[in-house]
This record gives C-alpha cells, structure tokens and sequence, in this order.
C-alpha cells in the first residue's frame, strides 16, 4: 500500500489506501440512500477491515484519522459531483456533520 496516504497519530504512523480506492465502497454504500458521515465511517471500516486501534487513532488537532481520511474521500467525491451534502446532523458522539447522497 504505498501510494496510501500517511498520518501521523497518538497510536504510531498509519499509512490508509489511497482516497480514490475508497470511492467504489462509497458509492456501493450511497446506493441505497442517503448516508450519514459516521455511518459510512463505520461501514468502511468494516470494509477495508480496520483494526480498533486503526479507528480509534488520533491526529495532533484531536481528530481520529479515520474520519479525517473518509472526510478527504467525500470531499474530492464533492468537488468531482459524485456526491451532495445533503444536510447535516447531530452525530451520535457529538457534533455536527454532512449526510451525503449519490448523485446519479
């Protein structure tokens, strides 16, 4: 996996697959609607089997690295208009973030 993208976390270096390898699971994942960011973070994460403690690995500015790669994967997914944000909601964890939808 050495075109991945490297993050420097609490837990060690991570090295995660390269954003684009993400967008064929996302859009498998938006097929059947609307999706919310921790939903897909979740379901990814299962995909690409992820260990705990790959999931739970935080960067310096007190985000966990995962969400920061989905959050990169979804926004070059916005830019390209694959995807819309639709709206967003109130996570399960707290605070604020995107729910997406596929743009046929």
């Amino acid at each position: 996996m050495s075109d991945g993208r490297e993050y420097q976390t609490d837990k060690g270096t991570l090295i995660f697959r390269p954003v684009e390898d993400l967008f064929p699971a996302i859009f498998a994942l938006l097929e059947s609607g609307d999706k919310p960011a921790w939903e897909l973070e979740d379901k990814l994460a299962v995909h690409f089997q992820l260990t705990a403690r790959e999931r739970r690995a935080m960067l310096e500015n007190g985000h966990r690295a995962w969400e920061n790669h989905i959050a990169w994967a979804l926004g070059h997914l916005r830019r390209r208009k694959s995807t819309t944000k639709v709206s967003i909601k109130t996570a399960p964890g707290g605070g604020r973030r995107g729910v997406y939808r596929l743009n046929k």
